[in-house]
């Protein structure tokens, strides 16, 4: 459990450091950049849920769950 998490860990703070280094669009375009963003952050957690199985499948659909809630 504790290897998934920090797998889960690693990959979460890669991602934000991805994210931080992308430059922003302009300011027009903003909003389309901003749903196409979502839409496909949507689908990389669909992605990785199909791939777990177990209790990390479980735990995966917790954070899907609380980021409906959230966002």
């Amino acid at each position: 459990m504790r290897v998934q998490q920090a797998l889960f860990a690693y990959m979460d703070i890669l991602t934000k450091t991805v994210l931080t280094c992308v430059p922003e669009p302009p300011t027009e375009a903003k909003p389309q950049a901003v749903a196409r963003a979502k839409e496909r952050y949507d689908r990389l957690l669909k992605s990785a849920g199909r791939a777990m199985v177990g209790e990390a499948k479980l735990a995966m659909q917790d954070l899907v769950s609380n980021e409906t809630r959230i966002g």
